[in-house]
């Protein structure tokens, strides 16, 4: 579900049984913009969709496209690439420690599968390249 969606219709598949009220309470809104959002008159800005995608713990392709999976959780196991995987654990590790930084579990494992996903579409790209471009986005988050 979600493709043939607008991202009002998929913000309106996740809302599911919470009322006007308590959705835009939860995300700051005023309760006559969720409507706006959900008949395709306005879209939400940026901020408000990364709030949205980390609340429902979903991936921004598919709320904003309407593409890939839904959830974080919905790609099986079999499928994850254990090389980028390792890329993206090191990476995340590298720049905390150039940092002396810390970082909650529930903040990497956000975070890493963010990079985890942007590695996956990068994956053309010759490995030591995409590597370079890892460390330059991690200086931004960790």
């Amino acid at each position: 579900m979600g493709g043939n969606l607008s991202i009002g219709g998929r913000i309106r598949e996740l809302r599911g049984k919470t009322s006007v009220a308590e959705f835009c309470r939860d995300f700051g809104i005023h309760r006559n913009t969720l409507p706006r959002w959900e008949s395709g008159e306005r879209v939400p800005d940026g901020d408000t969709l990364a709030a949205i995608c980390q609340k429902y713990n979903i991936h921004a392709d598919w709320l904003l496209l309407g593409v890939g999976p839904k959830y974080h959780s919905d790609m099986p196991l079999s499928d994850i690439n254990q090389a980028i995987l390792t890329d993206a654990i090191a990476g995340l590790e590298e720049a905390l420690e150039k940092r002396d930084s810390v970082m909650s579990p529930e903040r990497k494992a956000e975070i890493l599968s963010e990079i985890y996903m942007w590695l996956l579409e990068t994956e053309q790209e010759e490995h030591h390249e995409g590597r370079r471009n890892l460390a330059k986005i991690l200086k931004f988050v960790a």
